[in-house]
């Protein structure tokens, strides 16, 4: 989040600059905190808490250590940025850089972040191998199965990520929830994935309500 802000910062900067030629200097002093706010942008819509107040407890922990255990997280949040500072660090983005911000960039990511398995296209390959007629599936296989001996057990292995997503951090966390995040097959493009509502409308009737956001 923060190397994302920091390009989108250079990025706005070298466009504003290329339309002044003279008195640069005079210029970012006037411009400077507008680009990085709105650098920064995209990542505001989340809900954010530092990460060390929000993580959840492990069940491995007493209660009673509840204190020292989230002194750790922030020790080791701190430790965390150090790391980062050394081998990004921007001055003219040094806000971006403190503790708090990068607590609260961590616990955003505990709140909203949202997990996606999508199934290995590969095994797709090799199913649509298996499903064709007898002449065109062994003249196939002469190619694909060297691929399928060098994979092995491996050649089904899903794909499995995590990311921000802007659109489904706007919505309500529910215990009982009448959404659902897909990723997209057939029909679909396969670089998007989705959010898919379901309400129920009077009488019974079912809606059902589908957004999209990009990968």
């Amino acid at each position: 989040a923060i190397a994302y802000t920091i390009l989108r910062y250079r990025k706005s900067k070298a466009i504003l600059l290329s339309s002044y030629m003279k008195d640069t200097a005079h210029v970012m002093d006037n411009f400077h905190m507008p680009l990085l706010l709105e650098a920064w942008k995209p990542i505001s819509v989340g809900h954010k808490r530092r990460w060390w107040d929000c993580i959840a407890l492990p069940e491995d922990v007493d209660p009673s250590e509840e204190a020292v255990f989230r002194m750790q997280i922030k020790e080791l949040a701190f430790t965390s940025l150090q790391l980062l500072k050394a081998a990004i660090f921007d001055k003219e983005c040094e806000p971006l850089f403190s503790l708090d911000i990068y607590g609260q960039i961590i616990g955003m990511f505990e709140l909203n972040n949202l997990d996606l398995v999508v199934a290995s296209p590969v095994e797709d390959y090799f199913l649509y191998i298996d499903d064709l007629p007898s002449p065109e599936k062994e003249e196939a296989k002469k190619v694909s199965q060297p691929y399928l001996d060098a994979l092995g057990d491996e050649y089904a292995l899903c794909c499995e990520g995590t990311a921000f997503f802007p659109f489904q951090s706007c919505m309500n966390h529910s215990c009982h929830p009448n959404a659902k995040a897909f990723k997209r097959e057939e029909r679909w493009s396969s670089n998007d994935s989705g959010i898919e509502a379901h309400f129920e409308g009077r009488r019974g009737h079912h809606f059902i309500h589908r957004g999209g956001f990009t990968l």
